[in-house]
Order: structure tokens, then C-alpha cells, then sequence
């Protein structure tokens, strides 16, 4: 079984949304600028896992809004 890049995985949950569910797409933010990341590494002083940077490279986090989940 092969396992797909974060990369394509991320496609395929946009082509999904968009078809499906257009308002919570909507709410995706766009990719992480590289400087960014960087940046967040070295304020956490950890170096990320490149899976989780491919999936910043892809989408940087969602806009949560009043129907959004929170969690205390």
C-alpha cells in the first residue's frame, strides 16, 4: 500500500470541501510562507517534522469562527 504525499492528500480534502462542504473551504487559510515556518521553529526551538511542513505549505491553519469547536 502506498502512502500518499501530504501533498496530494491535501488535494484531494480541497477537491472534497469545495465540492461538499464550500463554506468550511472557505474558512482554510492559504499556505505558510517558508520564512514563517522557519520562523515558528526557531521561536519553539524545534525543528519540524516535514510532513508538517508540507502541510503548512498546503494550508496554514483555518479561520475559526462562532460555530467552530473550542476547546478549554
Amino acid at each position: 500500500m502506498r502512502i500518499p504525499a501530504v501533498e496530494e492528500s491535501w488535494a484531494r480534502i480541497d477537491a472534497w470541501l469545495t465540492r461538499h462542504a464550500p463554506l468550511t473551504h472557505a474558512t482554510l487559510h492559504p499556505p505558510a510562507a517558508q520564512a514563517d515556518i522557519e520562523a515558528a521553529e526557531r521561536t519553539l526551538g524545534v525543528a519540524f517534522h516535514p510532513d508538517l511542513v508540507a502541510s503548512l505549505r498546503c494550508h496554514d491553519g483555518v479561520e475559526l469562527g462562532d460555530a467552530a469547536p473550542h476547546w478549554s
